[in-house]
């Protein structure tokens, strides 16, 4: 797994968090609404980081082909390390917003599957439906390891699917609910799954492409940025504002690969 990437990550996902919070109540017309929307901006790559850590992790252990037991094993394992938490902070949450959320049992079991407790809350059940895709995901981090040209070719095709995926659901094609949650996301953790058997060459190119992902990632933030306050107008509603923040359009999704680049790179 590479180093300071968590850090990273975590700090990114708060921040995001953080700044959507504050961008809800600041003037998007004075100068520390727009440094806030920035901010919020900058700190997208966070949840794609995390999933790209994911597919790496995964593919690092769990390369080999899965039997049934070993498969109900490997669920087993990841449920008991996420799912405590994620219930009772669930819970917590829900209890503080609306105690009727809680009942009865199956408007509770609903919030708990669709992650519906916080807005932060979808990313378990999306990463947990990951895991049960594992055993489709699997051969991809198998032919990622032949060479860096199938890997570049396998993240290329999921990034394809994913982009297709949101203007599938922007035309209305495509319900955007938990099931369909990974179709957007797909192209991070194969990427991390492509990566994982590659990773060594990234201290070789540290030094050699440190300075052009950074100049990408300057290029793109801009062109992002600009895109962004291209489609807000005034009274800022919440959609609007979640409409114009999405991570797959093609300079959110150009940055938060950049972003990342810069992350694993350090």
């Amino acid at each position: 797994m590479p180093q300071g990437g968590t850090l990273e990550a975590i700090t990114a996902v708060v921040g995001l968090h953080v700044t959507w919070a504050y961008m809800l109540q600041a003037p998007l017309d004075r100068l520390e609404g727009k440094a806030v929307a920035v901010c919020h901006l900058l700190t997208g790559f966070g949840v794609p980081l995390f999933l790209i850590l994911s597919g790496t992790g995964l593919a690092l252990r769990y390369s080999q082909a899965m039997k049934w037991r070993d498969y109900r094993g490997f669920l087993y394992r990841r449920a008991l390390r996420l799912l405590p938490a994620y219930v009772t902070w669930s819970l917590v949450v829900a209890a503080h917003a609306d105690p009727a959320l809680l009942w009865p049992p199956s408007r509770l079991v609903s919030l708990l599957l669709t992650g519906s407790a916080g807005p932060q809350f979808y990313f378990i059940p999306l990463l947990c439906q990951f895991y049960i895709l594992w055993p489709l995901l699997r051969p991809l981090a198998v032919a990622a390891a032949a060479s860096c040209r199938q890997a570049v070719a396998i993240t290329a095709a999921a990034t394809a699917l994913s982009l297709a995926w949101w203007e599938a659901s922007a035309a209305g094609l495509i319900v955007a609910n938990t099931l369909t949650l990974p179709g957007f996301w797909l192209l991070y953790m194969v990427a991390g799954l492509a990566l994982a058997p590659h990773l060594a060459g990234l201290g070789r190119a540290r030094a050699r492409h440190f300075a052009l992902v950074g100049t990408l990632a300057t290029v793109a933030a801009a062109i992002m940025f600009s895109g962004f306050f291209g489609m807000i107008a005034p009274p800022y509603p919440v959609f609007q504002l979640m409409l114009a923040s999405v991570i797959f359009r093609p300079a959110s999704m150009a940055y938060t690969f950049a972003a990342i680049s810069l992350a694993l790179l350090l």
